[in-house]
């Protein structure tokens, strides 16, 4: 009977914390189950899709998963900040010789979730669109795609928009859906743009370019 009591509450155990300091969130708060995932690491559930990195089920600040969690301007690891433009971007006009998934200063999931979690690369996210089968899904009144992998595991990406102080209605695109990587561009525009998933967008999924000073969400990765 102790043994049984043991399993059920293990199976029921899942973490998932925005603050760097906070790592005790249950599975009961974010409304997720031990049948969605297929481990932790550092406390952060993961699932294998049957691709070359393990993904998380929910986003950077999730509750949930369908909740959007925060917005992030990419190559920065602020999750608070609320007002996103060119002016107030970190990265915006600068030159970095290296992408920034793994860096600690620059890469959001490796900031706050520590261990190996990370930015996606372009590449990941190309996989992800490749490999998988999408299909339009609802979850909890939330547009968005489930995602199933070559092994028939899946995971949901909700459709948030985006955040921009650059742009009209820019947290409103309905059915949309927006998700920073870790590369950056090369070439004319490499101190301006980054790479993203874009979702929804002509009812597909592809791999964009898109100003670094916007505001979207994240969805860690992490290597095998």
């Amino acid at each position: 009977m102790k043994i049984s009591k043991f399993l059920i509450l293990a199976a029921a155990a899942m973490i998932c914390a925005c603050s760097s300091s906070n790592n005790s969130d249950s599975a009961a708060e974010n409304g997720a189950t031990a049948s969605l995932y297929d481990g932790e690491i550092n406390k952060h559930p993961y699932v294998d899709l049957g691709l070359s990195v393990f993904w998380s089920p929910l986003n950077i600040c999730a509750d949930s998963l369908s909740d959007k969690g925060n917005f992030v301007a990419w190559g920065e690891v602020d999750t608070a900040k609320t007002e996103f433009a060119a002016a107030n971007c970190e990265t915006y006009q600068k030159s970095y010789a290296r992408e920034m998934q793994g860096n600690i200063d620059h890469d959001v999931a490796r900031n706050l979730w520590k261990h190996t979690w990370r930015l996606p690369t372009k590449e990941e996210f190309a996989e992800l669109i490749e490999k998988c089968e999408w299909t339009k899904d609802t979850i909890d009144l939330i547009a968005g795609y489930t995602v199933k992998g070559p092994n028939g595991k899946s995971i949901f990406l909700p459709c948030a928009g985006f955040k921009s102080a650059e742009t009209e209605a820019p947290d409103s695109c309905s059915g949309q859906g927006y998700y920073w990587s870790g590369s950056h561009t090369r070439g004319r525009a490499e101190k301006a743009k980054a790479f993203c998933l874009t979702v929804g967008v002509a009812d597909s999924a592809t791999v964009v370019e898109l100003e670094r000073y916007n505001g979207l969400c994240i969805r860690p990765v992490s290597n095998k």
